[in-house]
């Protein structure tokens, strides 16, 4: 039984750590994430193997000059270079134990935060790649900006990402069942948790508060192109919803029923924003920023701050510097 607090109007949930325990226990059986993917070496060769049969579907990758933006331990690069006969470089912002063992003539991994570091010894790209990256980086419009300076021309970017708001952002599937619970609770709360349940207060998975809108803001403004985009749509928990909605509809329901973006990139060297065929297209995109702007769970949007940092790409001596 929740704990109940009384506001005027009535009696709502006290978002508290029994009532996270009691919601676990009503989902351990039916979890958001049923089956969640094996860690297991060997799996995540296989689930690499996957991953580049969908992008093969999209794009032409054999034989080309490849980055993977979060190669982890290397699996997909592994394939990569003995599959697809490319020539490979992995970076991620941590090294692995692995990484000797794995690397050959065309296959290269490298300590490297694309969003902060020199990249001027990587070279350009024919295609870029990441998968379930991009929504734990700190800085992912310094990452996209990256992605365009190494992209060569007439090369495709290949995307994958988590969004902030579905059912399963938090990434925490494997010990909590319920949808949304990033959206419900506070960092306490999670901490509490896992404390008493795990015996450790910290939450290993730091996830950045990047929504659709966003990602359609950004690729524009780093002078990125859709070629192609979509998102994917899973079961929608009609009653859990209703159920919490005075907390869950401060969120646009398109944003909560989607979990994940998919993006075939190119070079924008207009640097303009997609065009958009519709009203109703238009009206949803534009809905959609301001949501972005004024909603506490999301990151700011400084369009002025972007717009500085892509002339500074450009032609760092035409930028003055900012002033208070």
């Amino acid at each position: 039984m929740c704990r109940l607090i009384r506001v005027l109007g009535g009696c709502v949930p006290a978002f508290d750590l029994a009532l996270f325990e009691s919601l676990n226990g009503e989902y351990r059986e039916k979890r958001v994430v049923p089956q969640p993917r094996s860690l297991a070496g060997s799996s995540l060769l296989a689930q690499a193997e996957s991953r580049l049969t969908g992008v093969t579907r999209k794009l032409d990758i054999q034989g080309k000059r490849v980055l993977e933006i979060g190669c982890g331990r290397g699996h997909v690069g592994r394939v990569l270079a003995d599959r697809y006969g490319c020539n490979v470089v992995g970076v991620d912002i941590t090294s692995y134990d692995n990484w000797d063992e794995i690397s050959d003539a065309r296959l290269t991994l490298k300590v490297c935060d694309l969003a902060t570091d020199d990249m001027d010894d990587l070279g350009t790209f024919d295609v870029i790649i990441s998968f379930v990256v991009f929504e734990h980086v700190l800085h992912p419009f310094g990452m996209l900006t990256a992605v365009r300076k190494l992209l060569a021309p007439g090369g495709r970017t290949y995307i994958s990402a988590n969004l902030y708001r579905g059912a399963k952002a938090s990434h925490r599937y494997r010990e909590i069942f319920f949808p949304w619970p990033h959206l419900l609770f506070t960092d306490d709360v999670f901490k509490a948790y896992y404390k008493k349940h795990h015996g450790r207060a910290n939450i290993p998975a730091w996830v950045n508060k990047m929504t659709f809108a966003h990602y359609r803001l950004y690729h524009s403004l780093a002078g990125l192109r859709p070629q192609e985009l979509w998102l994917s749509r899973p079961f929608f928990d009609e009653p859990f919803y209703e159920r919490f909605h005075d907390r869950l509809g401060r969120y646009p329901r398109f944003d909560l029923a989607h979990d994940f973006i998919y993006a075939i990139l190119g070079r924008d060297d207009d640097n303009t924003l997609p065009a958009v065929t519709d009203d109703r297209s238009a009206d949803a995109l534009r809905e959609g920023l301001r949501d972005a702007e004024r909603t506490i769970q999301s990151l700011r949007i400084d369009l002025t701050a972007a717009q500085r940092e892509i002339a500074a790409l450009r032609d760092p001596a035409q930028v003055a510097p900012a002033t208070a």
